[in-house]
C-alpha cells in the first residue's frame, strides 16, 4: 500500500507512549484499548472533579499541569465540539495536527493498518429494529419518519456481522442499537452470537437503550455472561417514566451488569430534514465539514453496507434522503479481494472518498454546526408505549 494517502506523519511509526486527552464517555468506552497497546503516561481532562484522580494507575490532570516532552504524541479521546475545542487549543500552543496530536478515530483507523497490518475501527453501530417506544423529533436515525417500522430479519443481522468481521480485525466500540433494541425478539440470541464468535475482536460490546422496557431474564443473563455494557439514554425529566428508569437501574445493579446513565445529554439538531443547511457549494467545503463532524460519529452497519455516519445512513434507510453511489460502501464485494477490500474500507471509514464527501453533508448541519438542544425539545413527539 505504498501509494496510500496517510494523515499521520512517519514519526508515529515507532511510538510506544501516548498522552490521552479527554476522559468523557467516549474515552471511558475506548481508552482501555489504548492503554493495553501503549504506555499512557497521563490522561488530560479539565474537569475539576477528576483532578488528582487516577484511572488504572494513570494520573488524570488538567492541561495546565501537563509538562510536555518533545516526543509526546497526544491522542484526543473527545468528540464533536469538545474535539474541535481541544484541537484549536493545541494548535494555539504551536502543536501540529497529525504530527503532535490526532483524534482517536483517525488514530485507530490508520495506525493499526499502517504499522501493524490490522484493520481496526473506532465506533460502529448496528441497528436491529426500526421499532421504538419513543418518537424523538430529532432522532439521529430518523426512526419516527419510517411509515411501517419493522424488525430486521435475524438472518440479515447475522450476515452483516459475519461479513463485517471477515474484513475487520478489531472494533473499539460495537453498539447494538434500534429503534429500541429491547423490542427485538432475537436480541439475546444476537448478543450471544456476536460475543461468542467475535468477542475477541471487540473492545466494548454495548447495548444502547432508553430504559422504557425492563429486559427479560434471558437478556439479563446473556448481558451478564458476556460483559455487555448497557448505555441508558434517560429522558425521564422530559417524559414521565422515572420510576421505570429506576427499576431498570436497580435490576442492573442487582445483577452486576455494567451500565452508564446519561440523564443530562445534550442533543444536536442537525437541521435536516426540516431546515436544510448549505455548508458550501464546493466539494472542499463539504469535505471539510464532514471531516470536522467526524469526531462525533460512529460508522453504521446495516443491510450489507457501511455508512460513514449514523444520520447519513439513517436518512437513507428512513427514506428522507436518497443517497448516491459512493455515499456508502457495500461490504460483500470487498471480500472478493480481501486485501484490497480492507484498504478500500479503511479509506472510506477515514473519510477518504472519491466523491469527496457524502451527499447529505451539503444539507446537514452536523455535530459541530448543529444547534444544541435539550432532550425535552428532542422528545416533543414522544410516544406512549411505556
Amino acid at each position: 500500500m505504498s501509494d496510500q494517502k496517510w494523515f499521520l506523519d512517519d514519526s508515529w511509526e515507532s511510538i510506544n507512549r501516548v498522552i490521552a486527552y479527554g476522559f468523557g464517555r467516549v474515552a471511558k468506552a475506548n481508552i482501555d484499548g489504548v492503554i493495553n497497546e501503549f504506555q499512557v503516561s497521563a490522561i488530560i481532562d479539565n474537569n475539576q472533579e477528576l483532578s488528582g484522580k487516577t484511572y488504572r494507575d494513570i494520573p488524570i490532570i488538567p492541561y495546565n499541569e501537563y509538562k510536555r516532552n518533545e516526543d509526546d504524541k497526544i491522542v484526543i479521546t473527545a468528540t464533536g465540539r469538545a474535539l474541535r475545542s481541544i484541537k484549536e487549543s493545541l494548535q494555539s500552543e504551536g502543536l501540529v495536527e497529525f504530527t503532535d496530536f490526532v483524534d482517536l478515530g483517525t488514530f485507530v483507523n490508520e495506525w493499526y493498518l499502517r504499522f501493524k497490518d490490522q484493520l481496526n475501527l473506532g465506533r460502529v453501530a448496528q441497528p436491529i429494529t426500526q421499532r421504538c417506544t419513543l418518537r424523538c423529533k430529532d432522532c439521529q436515525l430518523f426512526m419516527p419518519y419510517i411509515t411501517n417500522p419493522q424488525d430486521d430479519a435475524y438472518e440479515t443481522v447475522k450476515r452483516d456481522v459475519d461479513t463485517f468481521f471477515a474484513l475487520v480485525d478489531h472494533v473499539s466500540d460495537f453498539d447494538i442499537i434500534g429503534g429500541e433494541p429491547l423490542l427485538y425478539p432475537e436480541l439475546a440470541r444476537h448478543i450471544e452470537y456476536v460475543s461468542e464468535t467475535y468477542g475477541n475482536q471487540i473492545e466494548n460490546l454495548q447495548l444502547i437503550t432508553n430504559a422504557t422496557i425492563i429486559p427479560n431474564e434471558e437478556i439479563i443473563n446473556t448481558c451478564k455472561k458476556h460483559g455487555v455494557h448497557i448505555r441508558i439514554s434517560d429522558y425521564s425529566h422530559a417524559i414521565p417514566y422515572g420510576k421505570r428508569v429506576r427499576e431498570f437501574i436497580d435490576l442492573l445493579e442487582k445483577e452486576g451488569i455494567r451500565f452508564t446513565l446519561f440523564s443530562d445529554m445534550v442533543w444536536t439538531d442537525f437541521g435536516y430534514p426540516f431546515k436544510v443547511a448549505c455548508v458550501g457549494e464546493s466539494i472542499k467545503e463539504q469535505r471539510d465539514h464532514m471531516v470536522e463532524c467526524n469526531g462525533g460519529m460512529s460508522r453504521l452497519l446495516h443491510n450489507g453496507r457501511i455508512y460513514f455516519c449514523n444520520p447519513g445512513g439513517g436518512a437513507y434507510e428512513a427514506g428522507v434522503f436518497h443517497s448516491e453511489e459512493g455515499d456508502y460502501m457495500d461490504l460483500a464485494p470487498l471480500l472478493k479481494n480481501r486485501d484490497e477490500g480492507r484498504r478500500l474500507l479503511q479509506l472510506y471509514c477515514m473519510g477518504v472518498m472519491e466523491k469527496g464527501a457524502m451527499s447529505i453533508c451539503r444539507y446537514c448541519s452536523g455535530y459541530c454546526g448543529g444547534k444544541e438542544i435539550t432532550s425535552a425539545i428532542q422528545n416533543v413527539e414522544s410516544g406512549t408505549a411505556i
